[in-house]
């Protein structure tokens, strides 16, 4: 009776943490492994959008500042190209400025020239003709003092007049020049100015290009980002789904526990064994424990027969076998391979040791690899329970 018991509570704690060998795995995984997993997947992927979420909102901060600084540029760039446009209307003017004093610098040299040639003509006309204006000329051949007075104020009027001319037009000529070379020290000036500035302005407008590239690059980035969030949006929604599933799940396991645990369990005897079902659960066997011990062979094979003898469970070998998302390789079509094939010969043989009744498993019902968190009977690399 107490040994009864021990099974029976065993039996109930493996039904309620666990669940029946699914789909998702060769060896099974309990919905409670589910909803842990699920609940940690969800938790991943909250923290994955959690993660995203601060990214975009620090694109969205650079991105912000960025256009800030693009714009303190577009206005910096603006105001210098307007600086560049008023330098350039002054080295125009400058240019100008200096070609008009070159022009006149050459007007007065022009002059100058032919002031000395109307000289040189003026003299040569009068040594040709005999005519002499020096003053002791002017007194041995005056007739009159009146005379000697007009000859010898004409002769200083000439004289003064070149002195004067000659004198204006160098005095001309040195301002000229001297503006010529002050002009072309401003131009020099304001074409290094105008150097500096354009310097200046193409340094900005790389700036505000690089700029622009940035913003457009943080757009595609944040874009991308929300792409992923909203993604990450619908794998939390759908876990969520899928978590709530899978306790609704866990609730009908549970009620197929305490269900079986009040039933009887049927005899081996009382089991309407076909010849084929040797056949069927040796390629089980195989599939499920083919790398397994002989003693791990037996107990995936007990498990079968458990659930056979079970209310719960479907009341044949190939019934339980073949019962929806219960074994993985029947669903994969692994188990029809091995089947057609025939199973190796210690897979028959500890299929006819659980045929007959044999069990070193107890009335467990489940099995899977290995884990801390699930108590049972460890054969190999599966607990039982």
């Amino acid at each position: 009776m107490n040994g009864f018991k021990s099974v029976t509570l065993l039996f109930l704690w493996g039904a309620i943490g666990v669940v029946a060998i699914g789909p998702d795995s060769v060896y099974g995984t309990t919905t409670t492994e589910k909803i842990q997993q699920a609940e940690e997947e969800k938790e991943q992927t909250q923290n994955q959008l959690d993660q995203t979420q601060g990214q975009i909102d620090s694109m969205k901060g650079v991105k912000k500042n960025l256009e800030g600084y693009l714009g303190e540029l577009n206005k910096e760039l603006a105001q210098v190209g307007n600086n560049l446009d008023v330098l350039n209307n002054k080295v125009e003017e400058k240019k100008k400025e200096i070609e008009e004093t070159q022009k006149k610098l050459e007007e007065v040299k022009r002059q100058v020239e032919e002031h000395y040639e109307l000289m040189k003509l003026r003299i040569r006309h009068m040594y040709e003709n005999g005519a002499d204006f020096s003053y002791i000329s002017a007194l041995t051949e005056a007739n009159t003092f009146t005379d000697y007075l007009s000859r010898a104020v004409y002769a200083q009027r000439f004289s003064e007049y070149d002195q004067k001319m000659l004198e204006k037009l160098k005095n001309l000529k040195s301002e000229v020049t001297k503006k010529e070379i002050l002009l072309k020290e401003e131009e020099k000036e304001l074409l290094n100015i105008q150097e500096n500035v354009e310097k200046e302005h193409k340094k900005l407008g790389n700036l505000v290009k690089d700029t622009s590239t940035n913003i457009s690059l943080y757009s595609s980035e944040i874009s991308s980002a929300e792409a992923r969030a909203l993604q990450y949006e619908e794998e939390v929604r759908k876990k969520e789904e899928d978590i709530a599933a899978l306790r609704v799940q866990l609730e009908k396991e549970r009620e197929i526990a305490r269900r079986a645990a009040m039933n009887r369990k049927k005899e081996v005897s009382e089991l309407n064994i076909q010849a084929s079902d040797r056949d069927l659960l040796a390629a089980l066997i195989e599939c499920e424990a083919g790398g397994e011990s002989y003693e791990g062979k037996i107990a995936v094979g007990a498990v079968v027969m458990n659930r056979a003898r079970s209310s719960e469970f479907p009341d044949s070998i190939s019934g339980v076998i073949y019962q929806n998302r219960q074994f993985t390789p029947v669903a994969s079509g692994r188990f029809a391979i091995v089947l057609a094939r025939g199973a190796s010969s210690s897979c028959y043989q500890a299929a006819d040791e659980a045929l007959s009744g044999v069990s070193n498993v107890g009335d467990c019902l489940f099995f899977r690899t290995v884990i801390p968190e699930i108590q049972g009977i460890i054969i190999g690399g599966h607990v039982f329970y």
